[in-house]
């Protein structure tokens, strides 16, 4: 039985490397050239697999319908040098068996004796051919494409007569169909660079946790030591694989395997970890993650086979599947002399030496040079960055390699572009066109003074237009260490200081020029015997009206230098140094009491300037407004610790420098100095402009005639004065009178006294409306031992003595809130007692007037006025807007239930005096 028929495989055995060299007459035996025949094909062979490569090139796609299998045009080598051209699409509709009775082929027989399952494609023209199942797609084939190269022998020998004819050798292409757990058998089982290298990992640099917990230098570094740490270990784990996986380069291209040195490498740039190189030791560690990444992704496009043999796929090409036309297919292995596959293999060489080059040259600078050096962003490859200040100049050679290729590694831009001889432009980055480059980094700061940093940032900002801002914060929890704060920050809270300084220094003025007039008003009355120099409870009158009008003018004379600054900063150090406002309520308290002692020679027509000085509590919002803006100064200053201004910006980052358009924010230690550094994308820097001084305002014009042509208390004879007058006359001239004069002399003395009983009621309407303060009230009523004048009712004074009690609480009370020693807390309950006094005195003076309406009581005269003088200062004093309301309602109440007018007065008086006040 002869021989069966096999697949040739002209690459199988030990390719030829002799052959017959010709000479002039030779006789040629077959097997010279045969020789010479082999010689040839196997070196042609050789070229298309070692300098092309094997596989599919290109083409030879699937297109799979219901009954119906279409091959593309295409091109493609086997690993045993066959070049397969198919010039146009072919489309099989049929199929006929494939057998052992075939050329056998090797790969088909995995046991040796038995063929794999297999039909082959093939038309309707066949007549051997049956149709394709339907639906095609459903069934588990693969499409295998057989170049079939064998030789057949034409010989016809019958005994010893045979013709030698010779053998012919036949290529042929045939289209398969395989089962496609056969046909995995079939695949390629080559391991290119590109194949190991997916088992490598994608590396992360962790981030370290930034919140607001980060209240020390301490916790800073340990946040940025925690992430350095674990991508520390991530790369060891990632250099013990590859050092396993791709032993033979790292050999070829160290001598060695480095992979141990490396980690020794790592291990000590870690534990060279403090608080002032943390963050620039992570920015190292990120740099070996990227450059790691980016050896990994060129080690995946170096798909480049050396040497590739002939066992793979010697004569057979997968093209796919029916179910999926785009798997199991062979892949095309490009050689190690194609120009993309040398650019990759150059460029992953290139990429792990960088590796080693990174070790090599970082180190924890300690320049004190400032620079700003253009640079792009994460979003682009390392190389394409700047070079950081903290790799040796030695770095630049092995830093980008496009530029090392083209011998332009000088033209990298860098910190260190001094050192390593760069380009003009690396050497000086700003002074071109920066419009391409999306980040900048800052470099050379660390360890300096942060006032000098910053100073020297923001004069390289604006001397080279620079798009981004320099700010700074505190690494500490502790406000007292903040060392970068604005001088002011100047809001609308002092420019309305402002305007209430001129408000009280316009009040001052204008009383300061009424106690002049009334004092002269009131000696030239003494002098002209309008009314006595001493009354009942004054000594002199001159002398309280001097004394009064002597410490307005002293009390002017101390505050309107610091009132008179148009700085707020100058008004505070004035203040601080005079301390004018210190005993102003004492100040005018000794006014209220000379209004109160003069009451009886004293009238007021309208509210005086001092009335209004004494009533005003501007003077007590200069303080409180000094309070809110220290307590907003503070609140600003928790901004400018690190724990607080964490959370303001979580989108804060450590990138080495900052963004175009964002902020570069300067880290500082309680030493104040540079300890590291953040960027924001976008600008945020609190100004720091210089104190503006205000416009001096003009006084326009005032509704109002200038003091000195008005008189706003009038001078009032006293009525005890006239009838004494009255009775000296009438003794002195008792005999030379008729009964007819003295009758004309009563009449008269009775018309005086009916007009003074008239004017004490108009007093008594002032006190009322308010006219004077809350000190003149307490005057005027009250007596030496401190009690109230009777009023005959004993009810009404046992009131009358509640209502002075808590008003005199309320008082009390409010000064207290006012005090400038006080802190928040303590500031607020002593609010809150104050407000629930002004109730308890509403209350009591809503039950005071209730009894005067209920007894009829006249309040025009005697005890009763003081009385109603008193509940209207007090009503005054309610200025708690729950317990006004509840009074005012009251008193409305009282009002229409009034009958006599003077207490119609008096109630609707106290009404209106608490709508306003409410």
């Amino acid at each position: 039985m002869a021989d069966p028929i096999k697949v040739l495989q002209l690459l199988g055995s030990t390719p030829a490397s002799t052959y017959t060299v010709f000479e002039r007459d030779q006789v040629l035996t077959h097997g010279q050239l045969n020789e010479l025949s082999l010689y040839l094909n196997q070196q042609e062979r050789l070229t298309r697999t070692n300098l092309v490569g094997v596989g599919v090139i290109s083409g030879l796609d699937l297109a799979v319908e219901d009954a119906a299998v279409t091959v593309g045009p295409g091109l493609g080598i086997t690993t045993d040098g066959d070049l397969v051209i198919r010039p146009e699409a072919v489309r099989y509709t049929h199929s006929k068996p494939y057998d052992d009775k075939q050329p056998q082929y090797a790969p088909f027989f995995p046991d040796g004796k038995t063929i794999n399952k297999m039909v082959e494609l093939t038309d309707e023209a066949d007549p051997l051919g049956t149709p394709l199942p339907i639906p095609l797609a459903k069934q588990d084939w693969v499409v295998v494409l057989l170049v079939e190269t064998s030789e057949l022998d034409p010989d016809l020998c019958i005994g010893e007569n045979c013709d030698n004819l010779g053998r012919k050798a036949m290529t042929k292409i045939r289209l398969l169909l395989a089962l496609s757990d056969d046909a995995k058998a079939l695949r390629a089982t080559f391991q290119p660079v590109s194949e190991r290298a997916r088992s490598l990992p994608d590396m992360l640099a962790t981030r370290p946790q930034l919140n607001t917990a980060m209240s020390n230098t301490t916790l800073f570094m340990s946040r940025y030591r925690d992430a350095c740490n674990e991508v520390l270990n991530a790369l060891n784990e990632a250099l013990k694989q590859f050092g396993q996986d791709f032993a033979l380069e790292l050999k070829s291209l160290f001598g060695s395997s480095p992979i141990e040195a490396w980690q020794l490498r790592l291990k000590e740039i870690f534990g060279q970890i403090t608080i002032g190189n943390a963050q620039l030791i992570y920015g190292f560690f990120k740099d070996m993650v990227d450059t790691w990444n980016a050896m990994v992704d060129a080690l995946l496009d170096t798909t480049a086979i050396l040497l590739p043999g002939t066992s793979a796929f010697p004569k057979h090409l997968l093209l796919g599947s029916l179910q999926d036309p785009t798997a199991l297919r062979t892949a095309f292995f490009p050689s190690v002399a194609d120009t993309g596959a040398r650019e990759a293999a150059a460029r992953a060489g290139f990429l792990v030496r960088k590796l080693e080059a990174q070790m090599k040259c970082f180190f924890v600078p300690e320049d004190t040079v400032l620079r700003i050096t253009p640079s792009m962003g994460e979003e682009v490859a390392l190389e394409e960055r700047a070079i950081p200040w903290y790799y040796s100049p030695d770095i630049s050679t092995q830093w980008n390699y496009r530029l090392n290729k083209r011998q332009q590694s000088e033209t990298n831009l860098g910190y260190r572009a001094n050192d390593y001889g760069g380009s003009v432009r690396a050497r000086n980055p700003l002074v071109s066109a920066i419009a391409g480059y999306e980040m900048f980094r800052v470099e050379g700061h660390l360890g300096g003074d942060v006032h000098k940093v910053r100073e020297e940032l923001k004069a390289q900002v604006a001397q080279y237009n620079l798009p981004f801002k320099v700010h700074a914060v505190l690494a500490h929890n502790l406000k007292k260490f903040i060392r970068i704060r604005p001088q002011i920050r100047y809001t609308d809270l002092h420019r309305f200081h402002y305007l209430l300084r001129q408000d009280v220094a316009v009040r001052l003025d204008e009383g300061q020029r009424f106690t002049s007039k009334f004092s002269e008003n009131m000696q030239a009355a003494v002098q002209q015997k309008t009314i006595p120099d001493q009354l009942e409870n004054v000594v002199s009158v001159t002398q309280v009206v001097q004394t009064a009008r002597n410490n307005m003018e002293t009390l002017s004379a101390k505050a309107q230098p610091a009132l008179a600054k148009t700085r707020y900063t100058a008004y505070r150090e004035e203040t601080r140094q005079t301390a004018w406002a210190d005993k102003l309520g004492d100040q005018l308290q000794m006014l209220g009491d000379v209004r109160s002692k003069l009451g009886e020679v004293a009238r007021n027509d309208i509210v005086s300037p001092i009335d209004s000085l004494i009533q005003t509590t501007h003077p007590i919002w200069l303080n409180w407004l000094d309070d809110l803006i220290v307590a907003r100064d503070d609140r600003e200053d928790d901004k400018l610790l690190l724990s607080r201004f964490v959370g303001d910006h979580p989108s804060l980052d450590h990138l080495g420098g900052t963004w175009r358009g964002g902020t570069f924010v300067l880290l500082y230690d309680d030493n104040g100095k540079v300890v590291g550094d953040f960027a924001l994308p976008y600008t945020y820097e609190e100004v720091d402009e210089p104190e503006p001084d205000e416009p001096v305002l003009q006084r326009p014009p005032l509704l109002r005639p200038p003091i000195k042509d008005i008189t706003p208390i009038g001078i009032v004879r006293p009525i005890k004065l006239d009838l004494d007058s009255l009775v000296t006359s009438r003794v002195d001239s008792r005999f030379a009178v008729t009964s007819v004069d003295l009758d004309k002399k009563i009449a008269t003395l009775n018309t005086t006294v009916d007009a003074r009983l008239n004017l004490a009621t108009s007093n008594v309407e002032s006190l009322v409306k308010g006219a004077f303060s809350v000190k003149e009230a307490t005057g005027a009523v009250a007596l030496g031992g401190g009690k109230l004048m009777a009023t005959g009712d004993s009810l009404l004074d046992e009131l009358a003595q509640d209502v002075d009690y808590k008003r005199q609480r309320v008082q009390n009370l409010a000064e207290l809130v006012g005090r400038t020693d006080l802190s928040a807390d303590q500031r607020s309950k002593a609010q809150t007692l104050l407000s629930n006094a002004q109730g308890e005195l509403g209350a009591a003076v809503g039950a005071t007037a209730e009894h005067v309406v209920t007894t009829k009581t006249n309040t025009a005269t005697g005890g009763a006025a003081n009385v109603a003088a008193m509940l209207a200062q007090s009503t005054m004093l309610v200025t708690d807007s729950a317990a006004s309301t509840k009074l005012t309602a009251k008193l409305g109440t009282l009002e229409v239930a009034a009958t006599d007018q003077n207490q119609k007065v008096l109630i609707g008086g106290l009404k209106n005096i608490g709508a306003i006040r409410g």
